[in-house]
C-alpha cells in the first residue's frame, strides 16, 4: 500500500525553487509514496504577489504526476450525505431534482481537471476569480483565529497545555427556544453552524454546499434548528472527520502564532484523514498537527518537520522508515 503523503504550501515552494519536480516524483515512485496536493495549498499559490513565483509554483503543484484532492467542501459534503444516509434516511430525496445532478457532475468533473488545468494554463485570471470569490470569506476567518488568540494571550495557555478531549474545550451548551437546553460536542456544534452558514451563502461560499447536496438531499429538513442540533448531537468524529479536523485546526491555532498564512493551515488541517504524513517547515503547524495526531478519536497523519533544504532527504527517510 502506498505511503500518502500531503506537503504542505512551503514546501512545494522549495520544491518549486529547486526544480525538483522530477526529483519528487522519482522518489515518489521508487518509493511508492503518493503526494497528495490540496486544493488549499493551490488557493495559497494564486494569492501570491510575485506572479513570477506564482506562476512557477502553481507548475509544479497543477501537475497530473500527483494525487489531486477535491476541495473541503465536496469531502464534507459527501460525509454529510453518507451520514445521513445511516442516521436520516427521510431527510434524503428518492430522485435528483431536475438539473441537480447536471449541475453536480459538472462541478466534479471541473474539480477533477479543469481548476487545475485553469490555475496551471491561466494562473493570473484564475487568481482574479479566486479572489472575487473568497477574500471575505478568507478575512472573516482571519478576524475570528485573531479574536481567539487575544482571548488565548488573556488567559496565558500555551499549545503543550491543550487537551482537545478537555472537558471545558469538548463540550458545550446549546440554547434552543422550542425546549430544553442541550449539552453537545463542541465540533458537532461547529459543524452544525458551519454548514448552516455555508448552505445560506453567509460564509461567501455562494453556491457551493446547495450545489454538491441538491440532488440528494432535502434540504429544507437543516431549517428545523432542533432537529439539525440533535441530528448531529448523534454524529460521531469518525462519521465526519473532515468537520471534527476542521474545529480541531480551528480551536488550536490561536494557541499557536498567528500569521497571514494560518487560514490556509486550518484548510489544509481538514486533509490530514486522508494522509499518513504531513510535511511541512512550519513549526507552528506542525505543533498544532501533533497535537491532533495525538487527541484524534480517528487514524489522521502524523507530522514531518523539513527544512527548505531538506526537504528531498526527509522525503526519502521517511519512505525508508515506513
Amino acid at each position: 500500500m502506498s505511503l500518502r503523503v500531503l506537503l504542505d504550501t512551503n514546501v512545494w515552494a522549495y520544491v518549486a525553487r529547486d526544480e525538483g519536480a522530477h526529483d519528487l516524483r522519482r522518489v515518489a515512485r521508487k518509493h511508492d509514496l503518493e503526494v497528495l496536493v490540496s486544493p488549499a495549498v493551490v488557493f495559497e499559490q494564486l494569492r501570491d504577489r510575485d506572479w513570477r513565483r506564482r506562476v512557477k509554483q502553481l507548475s509544479v503543484t497543477t501537475r497530473s504526476w500527483w494525487t489531486r484532492l477535491m476541495p473541503e467542501a465536496f469531502v464534507e459534503c459527501e460525509e454529510l450525505v453518507r451520514t445521513l444516509r445511516s442516521r436520516r434516511p427521510t431527510w434524503l430525496l428518492s430522485s435528483p431534482p431536475p438539473g441537480t445532478h447536471e449541475t453536480y457532475e459538472l462541478n466534479r468533473d471541473d474539480w477533477t481537471s479543469g481548476f487545475w488545468a485553469r490555475a496551471r494554463s491561466m494562473p493570473n485570471r484564475q487568481a482574479r476569480y479566486n479572489q472575487d470569490l473568497g477574500d471575505n470569506r478568507i478575512a472573516v476567518a482571519r478576524q475570528q483565529v485573531a479574536a481567539r488568540r487575544t482571548e488565548v494571550q488573556r488567559s496565558k495557555a500555551n499549545l503543550d497545555q491543550v487537551a482537545l478531549d478537555a472537558p471545558d474545550i469538548e463540550s458545550v451548551q446549546v440554547l434552543l427556544p422550542d425546549g430544553e437546553p442541550m449539552i453537545v460536542k463542541s465540533w458537532q456544534l461547529g459543524a452544525a453552524n458551519h454548514l448552516s452558514l455555508s448552505l445560506s451563502g453567509q460564509l461567501g461560499e455562494g453556491r457551493t454546499f446547495l450545489d454538491w447536496l441538491e440532488p440528494f438531499v432535502d434540504v429544507r429538513r437543516f431549517a428545523d434548528a432542533r432537529a439539525w442540533i440533535e441530528f448531529w448531537s448523534e454524529v460521531s468524529p469518525a462519521e465526519a472527520p473532515t468537520e471534527w479536523l476542521a474545529w480541531a485546526a480551528g480551536a488550536l491555532a490561536p494557541y499557536a502564532r498567528v500569521n497571514d498564512g494560518t487560514v490556509f493551515d486550518v484548510q489544509l488541517c481538514n486533509y490530514l484523514a486522508a494522509a499518513d504524513f504531513l510535511v511541512t517547515a512550519d513549526r507552528n503547524l506542525h505543533r498544532v498537527v501533533g497535537v491532533i495526531a495525538r487527541d484524534a478519536p480517528f487514524r489522521t497523519a502524523s507530522s514531518v518537520r523539513t527544512s527548505p533544504t531538506g526537504w528531498l532527504n526527509n522525503l526519502q527517510q521517511l519512505a525508508g522508515s515506513a
